[in-house]
């Protein structure tokens, strides 16, 4: 009966993580400057400011797109300019995780660095201000509050205070080197969620394990 037990509740998770989008990408490392933090209440200028931070939080787990998304980046490389950009779209239906990264510093000219790792690919990263404008609504986060419509809110390309993005060859890593004065620098990443055929062997996995484990003590 025990077994038994212990099979059902096994077999009830992995369903449940499997079609239910519990188990989604997620990050995995951090380094340099980044801070991963829950969803804050405000990233409107001012709100959530540091000299030494940049921020990143999980804006929408498991989220089925309803429409075809447009974004800024879909390729591995370096981007400093804006014509360097590789703009595209994730088809709709797709589902993802979508992330947020803020920097709001006090004051002066700060610059940071870091990098941030996913246990998905990057399917596409949002960097302008009208794509970020745009996503507020349907990819941020519920309670928090953003600066949709300020300007110069995504990164600046080109200017006396430029900002860097590199998105790696194995699609899994975002490295930045942000320069920012009294204004933001924000920018959203979009990531593929493991397959509902990966979660389901994943648990059969655990469970394989358990039995094994079950079996040894009995004996």
């Amino acid at each position: 009966m025990a077994r038994r037990f212990v099979f059902v509740t096994v077999w009830l998770w992995v369903w449940s993580a499997a079609f239910s989008g519990i188990a989604s990408a997620g990050i995995i490392d951090t380094s340099g400057a980044i801070l991963e933090i829950v969803p804050p209440s405000s990233v409107e200028l001012d709100a959530l400011e540091s000299n030494s931070k940049i921020f990143a939080f999980t804006e929408m787990p498991g989220l089925t797109l309803d429409y075809e998304l447009a974004v800024d980046i879909t390729s591995p490389g370096f981007y400093g300019e804006v014509g360097n950009l590789t703009p595209g779209s994730i088809e709709a239906k797709t589902v993802v995780d979508v992330y947020f990264i803020h920097f709001d510093p006090v004051s002066n000219l700060v610059n940071l660095l870091g990098s941030i790792t996913f246990d998905q690919d990057i399917l596409g990263v949002i960097v302008l201000n009208d794509s970020l404008n745009a996503t507020d609504r349907t990819l941020g986060f519920p309670q928090t509050a953003y600066p949709t419509g300020l300007n110069n809110r995504g990164l600046d390309f080109g200017g006396v205070y430029s900002d860097f993005i590199t998105l790696s060859e194995d699609r899994r890593t975002i490295s930045i080197n942000w320069q920012a004065t009294r204004r933001v620098d924000q920018i959203r990443i979009i990531t593929a969620i493991p397959a509902p055929g990966a979660l389901v062997l994943l648990g059969l996995a655990g469970l394989a394990g358990t039995t094994r484990r079950r079996r040894k003590q009995a004996a």
